[in-house]
């Protein structure tokens, strides 16, 4: 049974790919890569709404330290997925 799903996913065309225990395909890893940009942008919404304001630190220096993060999560990310989706074949 598991030979036959396996063929039905490959005569499909997405290309799947062991990751660990799993097999994924880049179709549903760009998914996960796209919706985790989304993921980094509600949470940084959230803190400019709520966290910021609760500290009284909107229009202040004392939140540079958090945009220098987000913004360095937001380049890992894209390099991360970039390079499992173009670069390596282990996806």
């Amino acid at each position: 049974m598991r030979l036959m799903i396996l063929q039905l996913k490959s005569i499909s065309g997405f290309r799947q790919y062991k990751t660990g225990k799993r097999a994924v395909s880049k179709f549903k890893f760009f998914l996960v890569w796209v919706f985790g940009f989304f993921a980094l942008l509600s949470f940084d919404l959230f803190v400019e709404a709520f966290v910021f304001e609760w500290l009284a630190w909107n229009g202040t220096d004392k939140n540079d330290w958090f945009f220098v993060m987000w913004w360095g999560c937001v380049v890992v990310w894209f390099i991360y997925g970039i390079k499992r989706i173009f670069f390596e074949n282990k996806l």
